[in-house]
């Protein structure tokens, strides 16, 4: 189960940006999603939080309660279910300017090579950092077996993603609304910026055991910088190809696109079908994709089938 986002710190000297990812490794799923709605449905009894779906990020959980609150309610529910993790693996990805002044980017296929200034790099990065992840956590466990179920991401195709895209990988388009896995790893992404914050740490690994002591011994932590740059850059011009990795049955949700509003993805996420949607996500075990009937992709997409919500 593999999330990520971004680590950001501001300060006098500017802004500091680091891509941070999180893996966990489950080995009953299906116990594990059982054992994950009773202490939820404790939490948001006991903060006073309405439950309007099955599933919950950590966003939704912050923006509902007051900040200080919400920050309890995640790191409770992270450790009241830290013991059914096997192993959870950190992620994080950042360069030394000094090291690396420029990244070069494509050369395959008789590509031009292009270079990039870092800071633009992490932010070219930060999209597509789940199959990074992926792609570092069969490199450190060749022979384990298991199957990958990323939250959705974008980017152009790399040597990292050329190494496991024929394995058992599932994309999930707002799995962390949809999938107790997925949530859970988006929580773990969201504490472990936060709690480095509160304890005035930084992004090292021994700052990062010392925020995560629940873990004991099933914590691993891994740098993706410069030593790895040759399988985390794009090598060509070409987008990564998820649809065929969507989890199946895709639940599709058309666009009709009303006069004046072209973002209706954003109107459908802020409405309360967005909770029906997700919960009936959840019990199809599919993921939901948003159709545009005006898209040649998306219409190849139609003709695999699926469930259809309109």
């Amino acid at each position: 189960m593999i999330d990520s986002g971004d680590f950001v710190r501001r300060g006098r000297g500017g802004v500091f940006k680091a891509c941070v990812g999180a893996a966990l490794t489950i080995d009953k799923l299906d116990r594990f999603e059982a054992a994950y709605f009773d202490p939820l449905e404790k939490l948001c009894k006991r903060h006073g939080l309405e439950r309007k779906r099955m599933v919950y990020k950590s966003y939704d959980i912050l923006s509902s309660l007051q900040f200080k609150d919400g920050l309890i309610f995640l790191n409770e529910l992270f450790d009241g279910l830290a013991d059914r993790f096997v192993s959870v693996d950190f992620y994080y990805s950042y360069l030394f300017t000094d090291k690396v002044p420029v990244v070069k980017l494509y050369g395959v296929d008789k590509s031009g090579v292009e270079e990039m200034k870092p800071v633009e790099f992490m932010n070219k990065l930060s999209p597509s950092y789940p199959h990074c992840c992926a792609w570092k956590y069969v490199n450190d466990y060749p022979d384990v077996d298991v199957s990958f179920h990323l939250d959705h991401f974008e980017g152009e195709v790399t040597l990292g993603w050329e190494l496991i895209k024929d394995r058992d990988v599932n994309v999930y388009l707002a799995g962390d609304e949809m999938y107790p896995c997925l949530a859970m790893a988006d929580v773990a992404v969201e504490l472990l910026d936060r709690r480095l914050y509160q304890a005035k740490a930084s992004l090292f690994p021994k700052h990062i055991v010392s925020c995560f002591k629940e873990l004991k011994g099933r914590l691993h932590i891994s740098y993706l910088g410069q030593k790895y740059l040759r399988y985390i850059t794009p090598i060509k011009k070409q987008k990564i190809d998820t649809l065929p990795k969507l989890k199946r049955p895709l639940i599709f949700v058309l666009k009709e696109y009303p006069p004046g509003f072209r973002e209706e993805s954003q109107m459908v996420r802020a409405s309360p079908l967005w909770n029906r949607i997700c919960d009936f996500a959840y019990q199809k075990r599919g993921t939901v994709k948003f159709v545009d009937p005006n898209s040649k992709e998306d219409r190849r997409l139609l003709l695999t089938g699926g469930l259809r919500c309109v």
